[in-house]
């Protein structure tokens, strides 16, 4: 999910998360590694000059590479109506906050993605096909705590479409 090159976040379009509404079930989960906030601090106070006494930059976050898609993680339901619902949760023990940068982000037309964290305090989305750019990438704003939920609505007519 993690890419280079210039990275765009994208306009909320409202609405509500499908499973607010009707029970879908737990997410699957995938556990990133634990993150070790105070290694980091330590870390960056003995880095805090290069050679030449210029101070480096804060540290935002941890990045943390993974390869996960709705191929090889998550969860598929078919919806009543033959729809699809795609659900992942994404959980990383110590993480003050969580955000994301996809690689592919490409959202068919009548489909929806939100990210909320498990409490459903915190809500992003609704993410549709007129929030895509042309490079089809996706950059998230921060998720407070160290765990959110991915759900992605994809309609009947567009079924295998959706690319995140």
């Amino acid at each position: 999910m993690l890419i280079s090159g210039t990275l765009l976040a994208q306009i909320n379009r409202g609405g509500e998360p499908y499973a607010f509404s009707h029970p879908a079930g737990k997410p699957a989960e995938v556990t990133m590694p634990a993150v070790d906030v105070q290694k980091y601090i330590d870390e960056d106070k003995a880095e805090s000059q290069n050679s030449d006494g210029i101070k480096k930059p804060f540290r935002f976050g941890a990045e943390l590479d993974v390869n996960l898609s709705q191929e090889n993680s998550g969860t598929w339901s078919v919806l009543p109506d033959g729809s699809r619902l795609w659900q992942l949760q994404i959980t990383s023990e110590g993480a003050k906050s969580l955000n994301f940068i996809f690689d592919r982000f490409y959202i068919p037309e009548g489909g929806r993605v939100f990210i909320y964290t498990p409490d459903r305090e915190y809500v992003a989305g609704a993410f549709t096909h007129q929030s895509l750019n042309p490079e089809h990438v996706f950059s998230t704003s921060l998720y407070p705590g160290n765990s959110v939920i991915i759900e992605c609505y994809e309609p009947l007519s567009a079924t295998g479409e959706t690319d995140i």
